[in-house]
């Protein structure tokens, strides 16, 4: 019996400097055992009493691939995803008492680009647009009536 003690503790030495080395080497290879995508916290504005933005997440489950999702934060807590994910995103507007942002639905390539509505009790509404120019024009015109003084939608 002793013998198969001795036989179980050299085979669970033997597996942990494995994984140790394993590990190590992933690390030094640049890599890691369990990969966390890469996260970019994009510019934020204010809004209803919350901090919002759109973060980009690339790699994790979803490799090779950007992934965009709106977040929403109160005070100091933790940011969470307020909808998402996106393929893409273009920009957050506030005009008045909404939060605009356009944003491409997932798959990437038959994704429909949508221009999203929050309002300021958390309701979201969606127009769809029909491609990015489209997005870019109707950003454009949300910044206008944004920076207009009575910039009232």
């Amino acid at each position: 019996m002793g013998q198969l003690a001795l036989g179980l503790r050299s085979l669970l030495v033997k597996a942990s400097v494995f994984f140790v080395m394993a590990a190590l080497l992933a690390w030094a290879l640049g890599g890691t055992l369990f990969p966390r995508p890469e996260r970019v916290e994009l510019g934020s504005v204010a809004f209803a009493g919350k901090e919002w933005h759109l973060r980009l997440s690339v790699g994790g489950d979803h490799p090779g691939e950007a992934r965009f999702d709106l977040m929403s934060r109160s005070g100091d807590e933790r940011p969470e995803r307020f909808l998402g994910p996106f393929s893409d995103a273009a920009g957050i507007v506030v005009v008045g008492e909404g939060l605009y942002a356009a944003v491409r639905d997932l798959p990437i390539d038959t994704g429909r680009w949508t221009l999203v509505r929050v309002a300021s009790d958390g309701t979201t509404t969606r127009e769809p647009l029909a491609d990015r120019l489209a997005v870019e024009q109707s950003l454009a015109e949300l910044r206008a009536e944004a920076s207009s003084p009575d910039g009232d939608r």
